[in-house]
């Protein structure tokens, strides 16, 4: 079995007008020693005041040359079994499929 990276993709609720959209990845390239586990880290995080796919989709996009989309070579690209992982929100599952539909990253 092939270890994959996941990146988790969350919104927030509840936080008055503002949303705050988070992306967490765990580093597979990092071990803690007392448990063997990788560790997660915070990713980028998006303030914003809706819930619609095009505000996702201005979000997602610088993030496709990051994880390697465009041809750039970056390290999560080393690993080619990238899931981006959200609760199945449609806006963001809009979104992901629009910035990530030719690349190998899978959305779940």
């Amino acid at each position: 079995m092939t270890l994959r990276s996941v990146i988790g993709i969350d919104r927030t609720f509840n936080l008055g007008p503002c949303f705050v959209t988070t992306l967490v990845y765990k580093n597979k390239s990092v071990v803690r020693k007392t448990n063997n586990e990788h560790l997660i880290f915070l990713g980028p995080v998006m303030f914003h005041f809706d819930g619609k796919t095009d505000s996702y989709t201005a979000f997602f996009s610088p993030l496709s040359t990051v994880l390697g989309v465009h041809g750039v070579h970056t390290e999560l690209m080393d690993d080619s079994h990238i899931i981006l992982e959200s609760d199945e929100e449609k806006a963001i599952v809009n979104a992901i499929r629009t910035i990530f539909h030719t690349s190998g990253i899978k959305a779940l």
